[in-house]
């Protein structure tokens, strides 16, 4: 998974809904370290995490072989 294209994305997101990394990190219950590096672009992720982050900000996830992208 390109982690820099979700990494992109969640950044957008919770800068939309106005909050900072610790307050998302301590809603999906990951350490604020972990989020820091996944909005980062440094860390690989679970898939649970993963499906996590696509609930928390009302992502829809499309898997296909063109990479990561947001459906608007």
């Amino acid at each position: 998974m390109p982690i820099k294209e979700l990494s992109s994305i969640i950044k957008v997101k919770r800068k939309e809904l106005g909050l900072n990394q610790l307050d998302v990190a301590m809603e999906i219950d990951i350490s604020y370290r972990h989020y820091q590096d996944v909005e980062a672009g440094k860390a690989n992720i679970k898939f649970e995490t993963l499906m996590k982050l696509v609930s928390f900000y009302d992502l829809e996830l499309v898997i296909s072989n063109q990479g990561v992208s947001e459906k608007r």
